[in-house]
Formats: C-alpha cells, sequence, structure tokens
C-alpha cells in the first residue's frame, strides 16, 4: 500500500511531491503520481507554449521546491542570465528558464520514476485508507492502487470556456485545447484571437511579431489591468489572520471573489500590446462575435478575393471579420476542474456553520485540507481554507505547508510564503 498517492502532475502535483520528500521524510517508494499525460508538467508547458507565454506572472521566489530561493540559485549556477530571462516586477522569470529549471526539479527527486500515466475516475474509502481506480488508454476495466492518503492536485484540466458560435467551427479552436495549432495561426493571412484576459494578450502580440501580420483581437471589455490574478496580501498573515477567523463561508467567498482578478492582464503586457496597437500589427477592438459562418457572403467586402479564406464574424456590434483560424482565449469554465467519483459525500469541517456548498463551489475542507480522512485538496478546491491564491504556485506551497504540518499535530493556519515548512 502507498504512503501518498497525488492525483494530478502538474505545477501541484510536483511541489507537493517535492515537499512530501523533503520535508515529510515520505519514503519514495511510497508515493505515486498520476497523471494522463506522458511526461510530468505536460498540461503546463503544453498551455504556456500555446499562448506564446514569455514571462511568468509569478516572481521568481515561486518555485517548485520548499527553498524560495531555488530557482534564482540554480539559474546562476546554471549561467543563466538574469537581464535576459527575468522582468520587472520582482524579477518574473521567462518561461524558458522556468521550464528548465522545472526539469531540473523533477529530474533531482526522480520524480518521472514516481509517476504512472492514467486518470483516476473513482475514489472508495477503504478501512485503511484509499482505493482508486484508474484508467490508462488501454485499460478499460482500470486499475485498483491503495494509498494511506490521496491528494487531489487537478487543476485547471476541467472543461474549457466555449461561446455557444464557435462550438461547430473547424477553424475555430480554444488555444489550450489539444486541437489547437499555433503554427496554423501563425500562417493565417487574417488572424482573429477572442478574449481579454493575459493569455489573449500574449497569443496577439506572438502572432504579430510571429508573422508581421495584422492580427485582431476582440475583447467584449476594456483590459483590466492587474500585475496578479489575486490580491497578494492574501499569501501571507496580514490579510490571512483575518480571513482563516472568518466563520462563515459566504463571507470567506465574498472575500475570495472580491480579491480576484480574473482576465485580467499584467501591466507589462498591456504596454507591449499598445506598442504593437500603434504600429498597426494589432487591432484591439471592444466587441464580442455573435455568428460565425463558412460561407461566402451575397455582398462579398470590398477586398474579397477567391484566394481568401472562407470563415465570415459577425460581431455584436455589426463588423463583419474574415479570419482563416480563430484562436479562443476565453479560459475555464468556473470549478470545473476534475474531481473523481468519490463514494461519499466530503465530511464537514466542525468548526465551520453546517451548510450545502452553492451550485458550482467546492465543500469546505478542514483546517487541514481534508474533504475526508486521508483525503487531502490543494489548488481551487482548498480556496475556502487558503484564500485567493489557492491556485497558484504559491497556493502549492500553502497546501504543502498546511498538509504537512498536520502530519506533526500543529496545523500550519496562516500561510507564510517566505517561512520554511
Amino acid at each position: 500500500m502507498l504512503d501518498w498517492l497525488i492525483v494530478g502532475g502538474g505545477i501541484h502535483g510536483v511541489v507537493l511531491a517535492t515537499a512530501l520528500l523533503t520535508c515529510a521524510n515520505a519514503p519514495r517508494g511510497g508515493i505515486c503520481i498520476i497523471d494522463p499525460h506522458p511526461h510530468l508538467l505536460a498540461a503546463w508547458k503544453r498551455r504556456t507554449a500555446a499562448c506564446g507565454m514569455e514571462y511568468l506572472r509569478s516572481p521568481s521566489a515561486h518555485g517548485l521546491e520548499p527553498d524560495f530561493a531555488s530557482l534564482p540559485r540554480w539559474a546562476a549556477h546554471s549561467g543563466w542570465e538574469q537581464r535576459r530571462h527575468t522582468v520587472r516586477p520582482y524579477g518574473r522569470p521567462s518561461l524558458a528558464m522556468f521550464n528548465a529549471y522545472a526539469d531540473h526539479v523533477v529530474a533531482r527527486h526522480g520524480l518521472a520514476e514516481l509517476h504512472q500515466a492514467g486518470r483516476v475516475t473513482r475514489l472508495t474509502r477503504h478501512e485503511t485508507g484509499w482505493i482508486a481506480t484508474a484508467v490508462t488508454g488501454t485499460t478499460v476495466t482500470g486499475t485498483e492502487v491503495y494509498a494511506r492518503r490521496v491528494i487531489l492536485a487537478t487543476g485547471g484540466d476541467g472543461a474549457l470556456m466555449i461561446p455557444t458560435w464557435a462550438r461547430d467551427s473547424r477553424r475555430v479552436h480554444h488555444v489550450y485545447d489539444e486541437r489547437f495549432n499555433r503554427g496554423r495561426l501563425s500562417r493565417a493571412r487574417r488572424p482573429v484571437v477572442v478574449g481579454g484576459g493575459v493569455a489573449a494578450v500574449q497569443l496577439a502580440i506572438w502572432c504579430a511579431r510571429q508573422t508581421g501580420r495584422r492580427v485582431n483581437l476582440l475583447s467584449r471589455s476594456p483590459l483590466r489591468v492587474a500585475q496578479f490574478d489575486s490580491d497578494p496580501c492574501y499569501i501571507g498573515p496580514a490579510c490571512m489572520e483575518r480571513f482563516v477567523t472568518e466563520s462563515s463561508i459566504d463571507e470567506r467567498r465574498r472575500v475570495i471573489a472580491a480579491s480576484r482578478n480574473p482576465g485580467s492582464v499584467p501591466g507589462d503586457a498591456v504596454e507591449e500590446l499598445g506598442r504593437q496597437v500603434d504600429s498597426g500589427h494589432v487591432v484591439h477592438r471592444i466587441d464580442e462575435v455573435t455568428t460565425v459562418s463558412a460561407r461566402r457572403p451575397l455582398e462579398p467586402p470590398r477586398g474579397w478575393g477567391t484566394e481568401d479564406q472562407k470563415l465570415i464574424l459577425l460581431t455584436r456590434n455589426g463588423l463583419t471579420l474574415r479570419s482563416d483560424y480563430v484562436a479562443l482565449a476565453t479560459g475555464f469554465l468556473p470549478c470545473s476542474s476534475p474531481v473523481p467519483e468519490i463514494e461519499s459525500p466530503p465530511e464537514r469541517a466542525g468548526a465551520m456553520e453546517d451548510r450545502s456548498s452553492a451550485e458550482g463551489d467546492y465543500q469546505m475542507p478542514r483546517n487541514d485540507l481534508t474533504w475526508m480522512e486521508g483525503l487531502y485538496v490543494t489548488g481551487q478546491a482548498a480556496e475556502l481554507q487558503l484564500g485567493p491564491s489557492a491556485p497558484n504556485i504559491v497556493g502549492a506551497h500553502n497546501a504543502a505547508k498546511r498538509i504537512i504540518s498536520s502530519l506533526n499535530g500543529s496545523t500550519r493556519m496562516v500561510p507564510a510564503a517566505w517561512h520554511r515548512y
């Protein structure tokens, strides 16, 4: 029987596995990471590459190991030039440097050896722990894995937000869909990017730089500028002391909603987009697509030729756009991270008010981040305990602190990002 089963091999799964090995003295043979992708962090790398990310939104201090100087120290030792591979503010690392560092962490701790390709579909309570039913591409009935403790770190592999008008089009793909082809976008004569968040802005900038062609960026509202996607005050004790003493689940949800910046864009990305707009390489329109058609219009717009592609986009403001490939950067559906089927609903935390969770919201975990005995959560599923930063890299560290400290009988209630585990 395993000591720990980690469901999910993304950023949170890697952080938790590394923390268990280095801070909880967990035996290597007692840890397994189940993830459907062929390699750890595969989904992270595919998505960040797909949207043309150059620099992370998180600071260099937020690495994958418990030591918050881990990434900067490794970069200096490995010869990465800081001026080229970090950007202000907060010394945010380039994606290239971060991914190389991530590969180093996986190799250093031998995490690939702990990875088993598969998808956990069911968790069943056992008298000494949990039975996880995992399926692979070649397994129909599923394989049973026994573990004393399970950590759900499924991350953002949930349902994509696809507008109704785009669901039946073969030339419209979500940037996080595996069918999305960034090369096809770069070859498009009239590329269109739909979305108003950081992924949309990054992709429009990348496409403009890569092709030199004019890119249409459509967002439903003006861009929201924010350095981080949540209030950084909730990373540490300054704001978390109030949050963890709040007894109302509804109030905690209100604080989380008010402290998050969904669909926002860092200032440096907005500035670069402005330069691309000024140069004529990007046209940013505050508008929304209502219908898409692959038919030739009865009255073709001026300049329409037989060599042009067939997609015709009609917008809310009456605009007609031609395009041969449309990229959606519209994010995920709320609370859509996949959670395996559990044999019975999670128990409520005794100190919190006894009420059902609102539709689409996660239930309240205990202080040690358990839903049931031995079943831990991290990421968005832990936000009612960890606050607005729960889905982020630092949220993975704060989850690890809660879980590991609880093993010693004294749960660290107030996350402190710069303190040791």
